[in-house]
């Protein structure tokens, strides 16, 4: 039996009420079927197509955004700050090689 290799990312991020965040696993086709999940569901609206995904944030509380593709997994912990956000949208991009952050 061939065993399959595992590729685990795990990332923290802090940011304030209302700020979004982009995610995308760069190294994997757009139009895959990538699960994307965050817990606590509450105070946070998650929008994802295939390999990208962004999420608002409402409330402060720490989440945990999970990305799953074949033998790809990605975990976020994001802790969301009591503060307003000033508007700029920052993105974050995942790759199966290694990450890149914008901000």
């Amino acid at each position: 039996m061939k065993s399959k290799k595992i590729l685990f990312l795990s990332l923290d991020l802090s940011i304030k009420i209302g700020e979004s965040i982009v995610l995308k696993l760069s190294s994997i086709p757009d139009s895959s079927d990538v699960l994307w999940k965050v817990t606590p569901k509450e105070g946070v609206t998650l929008k994802a197509a295939g390999s990208k995904a962004s999420a608002l944030f409402s409330i402060a509380d720490s989440y945990s955004i999970k990305a799953t593709y074949a033998n790809v997994v990605v975990n976020m912990n994001v802790l969301v700050t009591d503060s307003i956000y000033n508007p700029a949208v920052n993105s974050i991009l995942f790759s199966a090689t290694g990450h890149h952050i914008e901000i």
